[in-house]
């Protein structure tokens, strides 16, 4: 009985994290191609390019808000394995299935996730000035301000973070595309 109390409260945890981690997956690959220089083609420098945007915008304590999303489903799934074999299973559906409806129900708009990110930049930066670290910290200014601008640009849009499929169609560095093809 207690393997299903774990399993249970592990997909619960699972079911809060979803939204904010998709979405922040989901916006910092969108804001990183924002970012790109608007020539860029789809090349291995680009897609490297793309990572290392990524990286720094989910940069700290939001990188680990996908981990712990994906460590708690992981968890709820061993703890019903080890309640029986076919419980395992039962988890996996009605957690993904439910997972689902709470990122469509409770998923925030672009700006949202675009402003943690904003704030996590500004922090980073106020961190390595005063480690005396000019050259990230300008690096993360940098950065801030880029985003700052996308920011601006998406404000009071309430756009959801675009899916996968609508990121591979936008363009590279254009800011006002997705605006533009949702209005």
């Amino acid at each position: 009985m207690w393997f299903v109390v774990a399993s249970a409260l592990f997909v619960f945890v699972y079911l809060v994290l979803k939204p904010l981690g998709d979405g922040l997956v989901d916006t910092s690959a969108w804001a990183a191609k924002l970012m790109a220089p608007p020539a860029s083609g789809d090349n291995n420098t680009t897609k490297q390019y793309l990572r290392f945007t990524q990286a720094a915008l989910m940069d700290g304590w939001l990188s680990n808000v996908p981990f712990f999303n994906s460590i708690a489903m992981f968890a709820a799934l061993v703890f019903a394995a080890l309640y029986h074999w076919w419980a395992a299973l039962i988890v996996f559906v009605v957690a993904v299935f439910i997972g689902t409806l709470t990122k469509m129900i409770w998923g925030r708009s672009v700006t949202h996730y675009l402003l943690y990110m904003h704030a996590r930049l500004l922090n980073r930066a106020a961190t390595c000035r005063q480690k005396n670290d000019n050259e990230r910290a300008e690096a993360a200014e940098s950065m801030a301000s880029e985003l700052q601008q996308i920011i601006a640009v998406y404000m009071n849009a309430s756009l959801r973070p675009p899916t996968a499929k609508q990121l591979q169609a936008m363009p590279y560095g254009d800011v006002s595309f997705y605006l533009n093809a949702n209005s």
